[in-house]
C-alpha cells in the first residue's frame, strides 16, 4: 500500500479514536457525574519528558523535584539499593528528596540519553540511557497540573 494511502488511513482511524475519547469524555461527566483522565498531548509529553532529562542532567536537585506532586508513589530497584530498603518504594515527596539527593551523590557523572518518550492518556514513558549504560523506562503518572503522581521504573543491561 502506498504511503500516502497508510497515513490517510492512520489519519481516519486517529479521528475515530479521538470521537470515540471525546464521547467517553462526555458521557462519564454527564451522565455518571464521573471525572474522565485526561490526555496528554505530544507537545506536552516531549515537553515533560526533555525538561525532566534536562534537569536531571543539570543535577539541580530543585529543577528535579519540580516534576513531583506531593502525593508520588514511586517504585524503582534503585530505591531498593540506594535507600537500603527492600520495598523498593518511596510514598512522599520528603523521602523521594532525599533519596535522590542520595542518587546524585552516588553518581556524581550521571547524565541521562532521552531516546524515546511514549504517551498515554494520563501518563507518559520515558525511555532513556541511564547510569552505567543502564536502558531505563520510567512509567509516569500525571495528574491535571502536569505533575507526576506515580513512577514505576524499569531497568535493563
Amino acid at each position: 500500500m502506498h504511503l500516502y494511502a497508510k497515513s490517510k488511513i492512520y489519519l481516519l482511524l486517529w479521528s475515530r479514536i479521538e470521537k470515540v475519547y471525546l464521547f467517553y469524555v462526555v458521557f462519564l461527566h454527564q451522565f455518571c457525574n464521573i471525572e474522565p483522565l485526561f490526555m496528554i498531548t505530544e507537545n506536552t509529553a516531549l515537553h515533560i519528558g526533555n525538561d525532566w532529562v534536562n534537569n536531571w542532567n543539570s543535577h539541580d536537585l530543585e529543577r528535579v523535584m519540580s516534576h513531583y506532586a506531593d502525593d508520588i508513589h514511586f517504585t524503582s530497584p534503585f530505591v531498593i539499593k540506594i535507600n537500603n530498603d527492600p520495598t523498593g518504594v518511596i510514598n512522599s515527596k520528603p523521602a523521594l528528596r532525599a533519596y535522590f539527593e542520595r542518587a546524585l551523590n552516588a553518581y556524581p557523572d550521571l547524565h541521562f540519553e532521552l531516546y524515546r518518550i511514549l504517551l498515554s492518556v494520563n501518563s507518559i514513558v520515558v525511555y532513556y540511557k541511564s547510569v552505567n549504560d543502564l536502558f531505563a523506562a520510567e512509567l509516569m503518572e500525571l495528574n491535571e497540573e502536569g505533575k507526576v503522581i506515580k513512577v514505576v521504573a524499569h531497568y535493563a543491561q
